[in-house]
């Protein structure tokens, strides 16, 4: 149990890290790649990234799905959904979000960064750990990305400590 414990507290150290950022070196506000924009605008868009930064990530889902249904050719709007269906633990939506992002941006960082985020959420390390390394390749300075990486192998260290 103290392993549990020890483990859920370096984890979430380890996630609040990952959600830093490095202003002004054309990086983004969170672990998900959102860039800042201003509250309560009335702009759909706007609004939504504000609730999911904000941890309303039922708002931002609904937001999301809605932007992402009137405009199936807004990656954003996508990314969003699928974002939020993670935090919300609807990984079959966050799926087939992701399927769309990939027809819309195959060779998209962001997107590999996030669809390895989503596996580590799940708990699995093997497919977490290929997006996460075609996400490196494809954008090396990523802080992000790095971050993500090492909760990876936080998660995998945690793994290989509980199981002997």
């Amino acid at each position: 149990m103290r392993k549990t414990a020890s483990s859920i507290i370096i984890l979430t150290m380890i996630f609040l890290a990952a959600c830093q950022s490095n202003r002004g070196e054309n990086e983004t506000d969170n672990l998900f790649g959102f860039p800042q924009a201003a509250a309560g605008s009335g702009d759909a868009m706007t609004d939504a990234k504000s609730a999911f930064r904000s941890g309303q990530y039922e708002d931002a889902y609904r937001l999301y799905e809605g932007l992402a249904r009137r405009a199936p050719d807004n990656a954003e709007a996508w990314l969003g959904y699928a974002a939020a269906a993670d935090q919300l633990g609807r990984f079959r939506t966050a799926d087939a979000a992701y399927g769309q992002l990939f027809r819309l941006r195959p060779r998209s960082a962001q997107v590999h960064n996030n669809v390895g985020y989503s596996h580590l959420l799940r708990g699995d390390l093997q497919n977490a750990s290929r997006h996460l390394e075609t996400a490196r390749q494809l954008a090396p300075l990523s802080s992000v990305i790095s971050n993500n990486i090492k909760i990876l192998q936080a998660r995998r260290a945690n793994s290989a400590k509980e199981s002997n």
